[in-house]
């Protein structure tokens, strides 16, 4: 399954030389992987009353590039594996306007409960919306 996002940078995202500051793709990382999780029937708050959480444990970010102020971007979230103890996203942000790949991730997330202890197997439920997801996007390609 694959989300597509947008977002536009404002001051507030950039640093004194209008350049994003690096840890604001982080957030729209997880807007990202939070809406596309939504997307696909998973209610975060529904999960956190029910003691679940999914905490990402393993980000890699390749920064190629800027985005700038006012800039509109563009946030593509993909399933990329699921495991029954871990879930993989690809994740990449690129320039609405030129489609230049700015920032590219490899995000792992677990489901753990509300003390962090993390699940030896995912709930049910959990593992079997997050391989729908997943073969949904196999079966389109």
């Amino acid at each position: 399954m694959k989300y597509i996002d947008h977002v536009k940078v404002y001051p507030r995202h950039t640093d004194c030389y209008n350049v994003v500051w690096q840890g604001n793709y982080i957030e729209w990382f997880d807007q990202g992987r939070i809406n596309l999780c939504e997307h696909a029937g998973l209610n975060f708050r529904k999960l956190y009353d029910n003691g679940i959480l999914l905490p990402v444990v393993e980000m890699n970010c390749r920064y190629k590039a800027s985005a700038g102020l006012m800039d509109e971007l563009v946030i593509t979230t993909e399933l990329k594996e699921v495991k029954y103890t871990s879930v993989q996203f690809e994740q990449t942000i690129t320039n609405k306007h030129t489609e230049q790949e700015l920032v590219k991730a490899f995000v792992r997330i677990v489901s753990t409960d509300l003390q962090g202890k993390m699940n030896r197997k995912m709930p049910e439920f959990l593992y079997e919306s997050f391989n729908k997801c997943i073969n949904e996007s196999l079966s389109k390609k």
